[in-house]
């Protein structure tokens, strides 16, 4: 019999966590790209402009977590960091 596979993720961020278990059931997550249009659905418990960082780097996380080892996971993060409409202060250089 196999043992149970457990990863250690107490140090990472709860929404990066609760994006990745959202693609692993529905291959996206929230917000989910629009068909056919360079944007994403909207969020109406945030700013339509990302003026403290969080959707911008909510993206950025999930797309920089190598221990995941899902290249798909990893694209499609890259691509929402494109959608999110941020202020100078949120960008990624």
């Amino acid at each position: 019999m196999a043992a149970p596979r457990q990863a250690e993720l107490s140090n990472e961020d709860v929404n990066v966590i609760g994006s990745f278990l959202e693609f692993l059931d529905i291959d996206e997550y929230f917000s989910s790209k629009i068909p056919g249009q360079r944007a994403l659905e909207s969020d109406l418990a945030v700013s339509n402009v990302d003026d403290t960082d969080d959707q911008l780097l909510k993206h950025a996380r999930l797309d920089v977590r190598e221990k995941f080892g899902l290249d798909k996971l990893k694209n499609l993060a890259s691509l929402k960091v494109h959608f999110v409409s941020s202020t100078a202060k949120g960008e990624i250089a």
